[in-house]
């Protein structure tokens, strides 16, 4: 890892990352010489028990990752079950479905739609979770007051309070009513509080954009050669709106908080498997 070096990078399985995950989990040596490029949909898979998912995501090692912005939107004056657009459970919508029933507003799934804003406005859906780089300005738009007020609410999904000097992304307000702020005040009793474990780390892994990780039992001196190495990025101004780039340690335990006690864990599956029992996919 000095002198001349050469980067050679492998696409291995579909988009959401898994198949990858499996195998670097398996069979990558670590011994720094390569290194995990995933998105948040692999530890998604993972926490919401995905039987193909055969990786542990908290033991992997950051070295630098990405996070965007997560809004969730209700249209004003609807009522629960809330219609939210999704073909599954097992993506980022599933924080959204798990914190609004946590919070006492169930939720149904309907097919997913092309232009989810344009729909919500119509009347046809009730719930929808902007994420990316647009995330913020779709919000604000929707919060805009018409002839009798917005007709949307939001509410922050992301811990991301605002953008730093030099980021390009633009700050989500920080007015902006917290959906973890609700839940804390409506857990009480085991159950919900292990639930709302279970709603962090889905919402950490919804708004992972990527993570770049080492093995496990990669070498203290290998982690610090990747480390200082990929800093100078998170120094600049970012080249991508709506993408915050986190290096060691200020990615605040970011593996750490995809990762769930057994309790927390088979509560989580369980909530999911009631969930299609009773309509939701």
């Amino acid at each position: 890892m000095s002198g001349a070096s050469v980067t050679q990078l492998e696409t291995v399985g579909g988009a959401d990352g898994v198949t990858a995950a499996n195998r670097f989990d398996a069979r990558i040596a670590p011994d720094g010489q390569t290194a995990l490029l995933i998105t948040g949909a692999a530890p998604l898979a993972w926490l919401a028990g995905d039987p193909r998912a055969q990786f542990d995501p908290a033991r992997w090692v950051p070295v630098l990752a990405g996070q965007t912005p997560c809004i969730l939107l209700l249209r004003q004056g609807a009522t629960p079950p809330f219609r939210l657009p999704s073909d599954t459970l097992m993506g980022p919508e599933l924080a959204v479905a798990l914190g609004l029933d946590i919070t006492g507003r169930p939720s149904v799934m309907v097919p997913a739609v092309g232009d989810a804003i344009s729909a919500m406005a119509q009347g046809q859906i009730d719930a929808v979770l902007l994420r990316g780089p647009s995330a913020v300005t779709q919000a604000m738009r929707a919060l805009e007051p018409g002839p009798t007020g917005p007709w949307a609410q939001a509410f922050n999904l992301s811990s991301i309070a605002a953008a730093e000097p030099g980021r390009a992304m633009p700050p989500i307000p920080a007015d902006l009513p917290s959906l973890a702020d609700e839940i804390q005040a409506k857990v009480a009793g085991a159950d919900l509080m292990t639930l709302q474990q279970g709603w962090r780390a889905v919402t950490a892994a919804a708004q992972l954009e990527f993570a770049l990780v080492l093995p496990a039992l990669t070498p203290a001196s290998i982690v610090s050669w990747w480390r200082t190495t990929l800093s100078p990025l998170t120094a600049e101004p970012d080249t991508t709106p709506g993408l915050t780039l986190l290096s060691y340690p200020r990615d605040g335990g970011l593996l750490t908080r995809l990762s769930l006690d057994a309790d927390a864990s088979l509560r989580l599956r369980q909530w999911i498997l009631e969930r299609g029992k009773t309509g939701g996919r």
